[in-house]
């Protein structure tokens, strides 16, 4: 009998252990899986909403489409995305450089067409920046145009030969005619065919800017 008792003292001594160990471990978290990781719940971030863009003021949205019709008129193979972007360019030219875009864009429609890859000896890209006369002066205006092939980037290009104009256009006085004859080189045939796309432009401005205004 005090055999049988002692056995019995001597399971319960070693499974009791054995049964707060079972319990321990039910208690202990689950290792990570890294095939099932745990989802881990934080807050979003604050969504900042942009603020709305500027309007474009009406007469400058009706010189943006007059300039790009322009350009599509005279060159046949540029796209109306391309003509559009050649056209905010020489509109940035003109606000940089104070002056007027239309007679920008109706250097460029005579110098090279609206073809960027216009060249003509020294004669460089949209504008037909002249590389041999202002290859000194121009790294200096612009960063960006370190060499002749920097001048074939369309933006590089319309800055470029929109300033140079400028440069002649105070020297002129703001005498139009003065300044064409100076950046083409004393041409009077040139400045008569920029003038005439100039008055085209006018036109064609006028004419979108009286459609917007309708009812």
């Amino acid at each position: 009998m005090k055999h049988a008792l002692t056995v019995l003292l001597l399971l319960v001594f070693f499974t009791l252990p054995a049964g707060l160990a079972s319990g321990e471990e039910l208690d202990t978290p689950p290792l990570y899986d890294p095939g099932s990781p745990p989802a881990v719940v934080s807050e979003d971030p604050a969504v900042l909403e942009a603020a709305p863009a500027p309007l474009e003021p009406p007469l400058v949205t009706a010189q943006r489409k007059a300039i790009a019709a322009l350009f599509t008129r005279i060159n046949k193979n540029l796209g109306a995305e391309k003509a559009e972007r050649y056209a905010s360019h020489v509109l940035d030219a003109g606000k940089l450089f104070g002056i007027d875009p239309l007679v920008v864009a109706s250097i460029l429609v005579r110098e090279s067409r609206a073809n960027a890859s216009a060249k003509n000896r020294s004669n460089i890209g949209l504008m037909q920046v002249n590389w041999k006369a202002h290859e000194k002066n121009l790294p200096t205006a612009f960063p960006e145009i370190r060499t002749v092939k920097d001048l074939f980037d369309p933006r590089n290009n319309i800055l470029a030969g929109a300033w140079i104009f400028s440069c002649y256009h105070k020297s002129a006085g703001g005498d139009l005619s003065k300044s064409l004859k100076k950046y083409v080189g004393g041409n009077s045939g040139y400045v008569e065919k920029v003038l005439s796309a100039y008055r085209t432009l006018k036109n064609d401005l006028a004419t979108l800017a009286a459609s917007a205004a309708s009812p």
